[in-house]
């Protein structure tokens, strides 16, 4: 299990909510830079080789199914997916499996279309059933701007604590966080879960009982 920041991973169709810099037809993003963006996109889910992954900065379901289909074409197929559908949002957060996925829900953490949704999912390995969220939260105060940092982890303690004692769930995702600077892919103790992979890879597991709202 893995989860990936795609950053800035738009298609070449106009929706009006995409980045300015990543306006179809202008600032050099057209069908040619989707290609090369899908194809360096497919090469490092290869390499990761995941049963489930978690994927943050994906513009919508459009993309998302052309990766697959890139995916496909390269070896490294996965057979089901889902995406949060924040409305008028740039980016989503979504999520490649293997395994079957039963549900999927969007956990709202705030009506802003630039505080992004965190998704929830519930996959079927072998008979048991697990749940996945993934998260793509926002950076600290920026600018004038509060931190929303409190309310995406209020969001999900809220969620996690109407769950039964017994169900179990792993937490995964970018929650642009500061951390020491060990080499790239080591393992680390992080101040809100047990394990983490350092930069792009981090695979984060909770319990109730070790869950902190921290600033």
């Amino acid at each position: 299990m893995a989860t990936y920041n795609v950053e800035n991973f738009f298609d070449a169709v106009y929706q009006g909510t995409e980045y300015k810099e990543y306006t179809p037809g202008k600032h050099n993003w057209n069908k040619r830079m989707v290609d090369i963006k899908l194809n360096h996109t497919a090469e490092v889910i290869c390499d990761l080789n995941a049963d489930i992954l978690g994927l943050q900065e994906v513009e919508n379901s459009h993309i998302l199914h052309q990766l697959m289909r890139r995916l496909k074409k390269v070896g490294c197929s996965y057979k089901y997916s889902a995406i949060t559908d924040k409305k008028n949002a740039s980016i989503q957060v979504a999520l490649l499996s293997h395994y079957p996925i039963k549900k999927q829900y969007d956990i709202q953490v705030s009506f802003s279309e630039r505080v992004r949704s965190i998704l929830e999912v519930e996959v079927d390995i072998e008979g048991e059933s697990i749940t996945l969220f993934v998260n793509h939260w926002k950076s600290k105060a920026y600018k004038g701007y509060k931190s929303k940092r409190i309310e995406y982890a209020k969001a999900l303690q809220s969620r996690i604590l109407k769950m039964p004692d017994t169900k179990e769930y792993i937490i995964l995702g970018d929650f642009k966080k500061k951390k020491p600077a060990p080499p790239n892919g080591s393992r680390l103790k992080i101040h809100y879960a047990h394990l983490g992979y350092y930069k792009k890879l981090q695979v984060v597991i909770y319990s109730k009982k070790d869950f902190e709202i921290l600033e």
